[in-house]
């Protein structure tokens, strides 16, 4: 059995050879793989749901930039659960279908916290559990981040850390991307076009919505200082009121 002695290292000469904005492919499959789980689980056949975002949460508690999140209303991740796949390499998911050609394990770990040093937040709802942890770099290693009043490395959160929809549901995932310094703009990164996510995650996946699971991703129109500010204003100004 093979033996690692410098998994950093291992992280980053991985993420050396992902293409550029791979952390949004891998979130997105991710995303999707959770929705055919559960909506396979409890039968549906329609009413899944993806949205790329900006983290409305963070932004209106006064916790955060323009970051960029992507949320689902999949099955979800229990407190154990995400402790052991946000740590783990190569781990095998709740899909069970890990393979050279199929979930190896290593995607977001890989490509979120080697490219978004601050971190990537991660909460997760399912079997009531509500559960927040942070993957970054730490200035000496990958890891758990504090995220918690009392440096804790695993938290609850209230259900208001989650969009309706997945509340709603009653499980489903957010996960935020913090970028390397404070207040990034990872929503629209700098020298990006508004509509950047929207074209690479379409070169990607050809189409994205389908009759079963719809993915929405926020395109935002004009200057910076003219976006709204709270998810109910972008609500009203998307509605054209």
């Amino acid at each position: 059995m093979f033996h690692v002695e410098n998994a950093d290292f291992i992280a980053d000469k991985l993420a050396a050879e992902l293409l550029p904005n791979q952390e949004y492919r891998e979130v997105l499959k991710n995303a999707l793989e959770g929705l055919e789980r559960r909506m396979a689980a409890d039968g549906s056949t329609d009413g899944g749901r993806v949205e790329f975002d900006v983290d409305w949460n963070l932004r209106e508690q006064g916790g955060g930039g323009w970051y960029l999140s992507c949320a689902d209303n999949g099955d979800g991740m229990s407190r154990s659960q995400l402790e052991k796949y946000t740590t783990t390499l190569a781990v095998q998911g709740a899909g069970r279908s890990q393979s050279l050609r199929g979930n190896q394990g290593m995607g977001l770990k890989i490509s979120g916290p080697t490219r978004h040093k601050r971190g990537v937040a991660i909460r997760s709802m399912k079997n009531g559990e509500r559960t927040m942890v942070q993957v970054g770099w730490d200035g000496r290693e990958y890891g758990l981040i504090p995220v918690g009043g009392n440096g804790e490395l695993v938290t609850s959160v209230a259900a208001t850390a989650f969009p309706k929809f997945i509340n709603e549901q009653g499980s489903g995932t957010v996960v935020t991307f913090f970028g390397n310094a404070e207040d990034d703009n990872t929503f629209v990164p700098p020298g990006k076009p508004r509509g950047w996510l929207l074209k690479y995650l379409h070169m990607r996946f050809m189409k994205l919505s389908s009759d079963r699971i719809e993915v929405v991703v926020r395109v935002p129109s004009g200057d910076e200082d003219a976006w709204p500010q709270t998810l109910v204003e972008a609500e009203v100004r998307m509605r054209g009121d």
